[in-house]
């Protein structure tokens, strides 16, 4: 006496009004039962199993964690190198930049002092001169 009932999105049902069986349903076969020492004997090797595991995993993450480590010690030593040498060179060309400024501002001080005395020398012709102009009043070019 089944019924079949559809719904609006276009499934269909099948509805069994029959009373349920007295028929117990099969039971499905379990595995075989093994002694208790072989089940034993099999947990025990795969808890030592998973012992190894772990112990294996947990080594080799030290191990890769030691080799990490090792790599941030030899950039850290790199660095550390690279950057010594970037001071020794930075010290050195300064050293030279300011011994050029030094020895250019020597070379100007020599060069105005040599300016002035050439102008004291003109200036003490042009006295000279004057005095021989105030004395003959003449400007002829006795005295150049």
């Amino acid at each position: 006496m089944p019924s079949e009932i559809k719904s609006p999105g276009g499934l269909a049902f099948e509805l069994v009004w029959e009373k349920p069986s007295k028929d117990p349903a099969k039971v499905l076969n379990s595995t075989p039962s093994k002694d208790d020492i072989n089940v034993e004997k099999r947990i025990r090797e795969k808890q030592i199993a998973a012992e190894e595991r772990r112990k294996s995993m947990e080594s080799s993450r030290l191990e890769q964690m030691q080799k990490k480590q090792q790599r941030m010690v030899e950039a850290r030593a790199k660095a550390e190198e690279l950057d010594k040498k970037f001071k020794e060179t930075s010290a050195v060309k300064l050293t030279e930049k300011l011994g050029k400024v030094e020895e250019k501002q020597k070379a100007c001080r020599e060069d105005l002092l040599l300016k002035l005395k050439e102008h004291d020398e003109r200036i003490e012709k042009v006295r000279e001169r004057k005095k021989v102009i105030g004395e003959n009043g003449d400007a002829s070019p006795t005295c150049s």
